[in-house]
């Protein structure tokens, strides 16, 4: 498809335009590609969006006013008086969106009943049924000039310019209980976070009352970390394009941070993360491919072990995160990976393949294919310099041959001993 607005659109544009999406947060951020390809095809409409008000500010630049959330065979009274009416949904269970009969029969339904793609691109397939060539662009928020400005001076209170440190936001929560992964084990990602780059951490909660992050902030020590909790969700986003990094559970503050550009790590349970998880190139999931794998809602209902979560350890997030970190964060700024030292517990054995070196402590490892020589070469360079930035200026061919070693825990931060475990 060319993505241009079809021929017939332009000859009959739409004057009045109501679009209804009543679902959570990330719901919305998910439809946020629909709602921009109706604006692009109806240029010259008032649009409308119907959805519950704390999600309005992430429709800056799409709609020109909101209505408050009505069921579906609600929709009679508002037929009059718009062109069209957009029902944007794709929930369940079955029969979440009524048969096409009286009042729903005259509203363009655009969810599609599939689960094997990505929730936006599913909507995206629905708007096409409607003769609409839609481009299928991922979720991207427009922040509100107000909004950025606020975000600017929340950071710059809280953190300098120069030598700004590593900055994670963190939510230990989710809309949904059984998708939340153990508090316990947050508390050792962010301890370990703070021990090995110095980072500075953001504690996201939608209210004030949030409990997990409540929780959370109490067992953290003070110092290096900050709270952010019952802000309007158009501040949290605008300071969420400030962080360095979002990790989380499958909720709707990891498909804002997403929808920002902020890179994310994200754990799933029930869920399914080719539906649900944050869209765009920088997602890092951590899912237990276990015999259960997203199960659903219903069935984690009755599900007393919660398994799929169980399963996961500080460890597995703990590589999601450098990953996401070797892959979509620029070295430069990470001031705090300086003192670098060679891992106390680090094993080498030759092969016929290169040279396995092994981290004793946490079982990373990895394969050298360039030979012994060069390697041990460049460990005496990290133990002579003690720092990472030395480290590179004296082996400037080495940096990826650094990373690589650093992600895999031959290298670990001097902050840390104990070889670079987490635990």
């Amino acid at each position: 498809m060319s993505g241009r607005p079809s021929s017939s659109r332009r000859r009959n544009p739409a004057r009045r335009i109501l679009i209804r999406r009543v679902d959570n947060l990330g719901d919305n951020v998910l439809a946020l590609p629909v709602v921009r390809e109706i604006r692009r095809h109806h240029p010259a409409a008032r649009v409308t969006v119907m959805a519950r008000p704390e999600g309005w500010e992430l429709y800056h630049g799409l709609a020109d006013d909101f209505l408050q959330p009505e069921p579906v065979a609600g929709l009679e009274h508002h037929l009059q008086g718009y062109d069209q009416v957009f029902n944007v949904e794709c929930s369940f269970p079955p029969g979440y969106v009524p048969a096409r009969t009286g009042a729903a029969g005259r509203v363009q339904h655009v969810g599609v009943p599939t689960w094997r793609k990505h929730l936006y691109r599913g909507l995206l397939d629905g708007l096409a049924l409607h003769g609409y060539e839609p481009r299928r662009t991922a979720p991207k928020i427009a922040l509100r000039p107000e909004d950025a400005t606020a975000a600017r001076q929340w950071i710059d209170q809280r953190f300098t310019r120069r030598n700004r440190p590593l900055i994670v936001a963190v939510n230990p929560s989710a809309g949904y209980q059984p998708k939340q992964w153990g508090l316990e084990g947050f508390v050792t990602v962010c301890d370990w976070l703070t021990r090995e780059f110095g980072a500075h951490l953001v504690l996201l909660g939608r209210k004030k009352t949030d409990r997990e992050v409540s929780r959370l902030h109490a067992a953290l020590p003070a110092g290096h970390h900050h709270l952010l909790v019952g802000q309007s969700i158009g501040l949290v986003a605008a300071i969420l394009a400030g962080l360095d990094l979002h990790i989380g559970n499958d909720s709707g503050t990891g498909h804002v941070a997403a929808a920002v550009g902020l890179p994310t790590v994200t754990i799933f349970g029930p869920t399914s993360s080719n539906v649900w998880r944050p869209a765009g190139r920088k997602a890092v999931i951590i899912q237990d491919p276990g015999p259960c794998l997203a199960c659903g809602y219903e069935q984690s209902d009755a599900c007393s072990g919660r398994d799929c979560l169980a399963r996961i350890t500080p460890s597995h997030m703990a590589d999601g995160i450098l990953l996401s970190i070797n892959k979509h964060l620029r070295r430069k700024r990470l001031v705090s990976l300086d003192p670098l030292q060679v891992s106390d517990r680090l094993e080498m054995v030759d092969n016929e393949a290169g040279v396995v070196m092994r981290n004793a402590a946490t079982g990373h490892a990895c394969l050298i294919s360039m030979g012994d020589e060069h390697v041990v070469s460049l460990l005496e360079t990290v133990r002579r310099q003690g720092s990472y930035r030395g480290t590179l200026a004296a082996r400037p061919g080495d940096r990826d041959l650094v990373h690589m070693l650093w992600m895999h825990r031959v290298l670990v931060s001097g902050r840390q001993g104990r070889g670079g475990t987490l635990l």
